[in-house]
């Protein structure tokens, strides 16, 4: 009786030894089959030149705006550029979150579009502190104004040579309107009345592209700004 077993039990484990090498040979004909030239393999999709476009691609999408500053020694002036949105509650642009940067007035030129490009500065900041623009009424013709783009390692810098300071009133707009040429226009408060809490009249400096001033010599900075 145990012999019997003996044998059922060498013919088991011959046929399951069998079996293995079968399995073993067929899955390394099929590992060769696969790997021969010409085979589709996930290993081999020329996906290689797909990649930089798709890079290429996202860089363009995602690449940030130029962070732009104004700056002018003879001002003491050199503050960042923000955009300045028209408010929805007043007829005004919203001021609340200007601080001590510049602000570009939506509605007029953008930088380099030419046309009129206007800045607006605080003169004095909330806890009483010099504003950015506090001493731009004191620059004068023939000063530059230089806009810097902090695009590294190659900044863009452009610079402006200041045409004519003038004191506006508050409602004046002519100032800031598109006058068919590309300028710059640094516009910030003035003539503080206690008694009314309120800037009564306006300064306004235009300055024009430094090459403009150049190819017209001393005729452009002698001739006042028209509105």
């Amino acid at each position: 009786m145990y012999r019997n077993r003996r044998q059922s039990s060498g013919l088991v484990r011959w046929l399951a030894g069998f079996v293995i090498v079968a399995l073993v040979v067929a899955g390394f004909f099929i590992y060769q089959h696969f790997q021969q030239p010409g085979a589709v393999s996930l290993s081999v999709v020329p996906t290689h030149t797909a990649i930089p476009v798709a890079l290429n691609a996202t860089a363009q999408a995602t690449a940030a705006p130029i962070a732009f500053r104004v700056i002018a020694a003879t001002a003491k002036l050199s503050a960042p550029i923000m955009e300045l949105y028209y408010a929805t509650n007043a007829d005004t642009w919203d001021l609340s979150k200007l601080g001590a940067s510049a602000g570009h007035l939506e509605g007029t030129r953008q930088l380099g579009q030419g046309g009129n490009f206007v800045l607006a500065g605080h003169v004095e900041l909330k806890d009483g502190s010099a504003g950015p623009f506090a001493e731009i009424k004191g620059l004068k013709q023939g000063d530059r104004v230089i806009m810097f783009g902090q695009s590294l390692p190659n900044p863009t810098v452009k610079t402006y040579i200041v045409t004519d300071v003038s004191k506006v009133p508050p409602t004046d707009f002519g100032a800031i309107q598109n006058h068919g040429y590309e300028e710059l226009t640094l516009i910030t408060c003035d003539d503080y009345n206690a008694q009314a809490n309120t800037y009564t009249t306006r300064i306004v400096v235009h300055a024009r592209p430094a090459e403009t001033v150049a190819n017209s010599g001393p005729t452009l900075l002698l001739t006042p700004h028209k509105s």
